[in-house]
């Protein structure tokens, strides 16, 4: 369990095979799988996108073109993107990925 804590508090918990994001605010949750939870983990502790992409590379022992693909993808289809929007654009987040 960790908390993604800037502007907003956002509470991100392993429950069995999959990981939950829970928005106290606006009591809402949401599911993610491990790999969405490592990259939520990395904005947290406020890493730089092109950095992001390096270290999950390495974690996940994939080629970055795929890692960049899936991280962007993520980012896109994130429910509480909203939330750390001010966050993605100061880590340097392509626009692309930030428009809803």
């Amino acid at each position: 369990m960790f908390f993604y804590r800037w502007k907003k508090k956002i509470i991100i918990r392993r429950e069995e095979d999959f990981f939950i994001c829970f928005d106290p605010m606006a009591l809402e949750f949401y599911e993610i799988n491990e790999e969405g939870a490592c990259i939520l983990f990395l904005i947290s502790e406020k890493q730089k996108y092109e950095t992001i992409i390096d270290i999950l590379q390495d974690w996940f022992e994939m080629e970055k073109r795929e890692v960049k693909e899936y991280v962007d993808q993520f980012i896109e289809s994130l429910p509480i993107k909203a939330l750390i929007l001010a966050n993605l654009i100061e880590l340097g987040v392509p626009n692309k990925c930030l428009i809803a």
